[in-house]
């Protein structure tokens, strides 16, 4: 058996408010977004409008019934559910691995949580709560993973509670590498 560490490193934030009323919204409206220097994507529901621009410093969303300035901590007073999802890896080894624990670096004003999925072997995902870290600059923290968790793919969800705000900076995992690839 051998032991390696993986650090991958995501970054996180997502804030977002009309500043009016929008009484015809369509809530099941959603937006794809591709950051073209990481190529990461984010998708937002929600989100009825047809067109977005950032000038002076702030965030302007237009909709057939006006323009809006995206800012503030809510969305017409319901809080934002925010969420980071990888997808399935399998960390560069096409081996079957036991994750024994995870690492972050983060900050958030209140606790969130992180589900661990294993594709293909049968596991529940597993949902642990990670606690604040209303700091200036991130600090640690680590989840321990429930015994017997193994697959060769993994994938982790970062999710906050009531609209809490978190930002990612880095993330390590423990991995112990099988000699099996089923």
């Amino acid at each position: 058996e051998t032991t390696m560490q993986v650090e991958r490193t995501v970054y996180h934030r997502s804030t977002v408010m009309a500043t009016s009323s929008l009484f015809n919204r369509d809530r099941t409206a959603k937006a794809t977004v591709l950051n073209t220097e990481t190529a990461a994507v984010s998708t937002y529901d929600n989100f009825s409008f047809n067109s977005v621009a950032y000038a002076n410093g702030k965030l302007y969303a237009a909709s057939e019934d006006g323009l809006y300035v995206l800012e503030g901590a809510n969305d017409d007073g319901e809080a934002i559910r925010a969420s980071l999802k990888s997808g399935f890896t399998d960390l560069d080894e096409p081996h079957t691995k036991h994750v024994g624990s995870m690492y972050f670096g983060y900050t958030s004003d209140s606790p969130f949580t992180a589900t661990v999925e294993t594709y293909g072997a049968g596991h529940a995902p597993q949902t642990y709560e990670l606690e604040a870290r209303d700091a200036y600059a991130p600090r640690n923290n680590r989840i321990k993973l429930g015994k017997g968790l193994s697959s060769r793919y993994w994938r982790v969800t970062l999710q906050n509670k009531d609209g809490s705000h978190f930002e990612l900076n880095d993330a390590a995992i423990d991995v112990a590498v099988s000699q099996r690839r089923i």
